[in-house]
């Protein structure tokens, strides 16, 4: 059970819309040290990030921010708002540009090209719950940079209550063709194994 502050609120015991979820961080109930999202109504601790998974982000980065600058807006770990319950903070955020870089609101589904999440511990978290989230927020493309068996689980079309309906798979090595964000070899985004050497 998660408290904020001299709050008795628990993100266990009620759900929040988007704007009460916003009222309790213009008034510091919430703070950035809290490190949650807002789910389907719950107020949800976010995983704490490794060192491959922030290799992978910035990767991202590094390469879409070379590509697509003035053209898109990259953002990473960022929040969206799918309202009116839901404000998840991606891993990577693809949206339209926005020389304002979205000073007035968070980018929504009607902004957001595709959201990537990047997996390790929070896999089946991403292909289950997060997968749903997206889906009913009609995000159009939704990418799982899956660490452990090291691919991209690329999923689009998405239909609200049934989830995205078609899914692609690329295995490292692979590169495939994007239409908005042009050749994508799998190996310039994932990081480097850790080896370990033995004594």
């Amino acid at each position: 059970m998660t408290t904020f502050g001299n709050s008795t609120v628990t993100y266990e015991s009620m759900d929040f819309t988007v704007e009460r979820y916003h009222a309790m961080v213009r008034s510091a109930v919430i703070g950035p040290e809290d490190r949650v999202e807002l789910l389907r109504g719950k107020i949800v601790p976010m995983s704490p990030v490794g060192r491959l998974h922030a290799a992978c982000v910035l990767g991202f980065q590094e390469i879409l921010y070379a590509r697509h600058l003035g053209q898109l807006t990259i953002r990473t770990q960022d929040p969206i708002t799918i309202l009116p319950l839901s404000e998840p903070e991606p891993d990577v955020v693809v949206a339209r540009y926005d020389a304002q870089r979205y000073a007035s609101g968070h980018p929504t589904p009607e902004d957001i090209h595709l959201v990537v999440e990047i997996s390790d511990s929070t896999l089946e978290k991403d292909r289950s719950y997060k997968f749903g989230i997206y889906a009913d927020g009609q995000i159009p493309e939704y990418w799982i940079v899956n660490l452990v068996e090291r691919q991209f689980e690329v999923y689009t079309v998405p239909i609200p209550g049934s989830g995205y309906t078609k899914k692609a798979v690329y295995l490292e090595g692979e590169l495939f063709t994007h239409a908005l964000l042009g050749e994508i070899r799998l190996s310039d985004f994932f990081p480097p194994p850790i080896i370990v050497s033995r004594v």
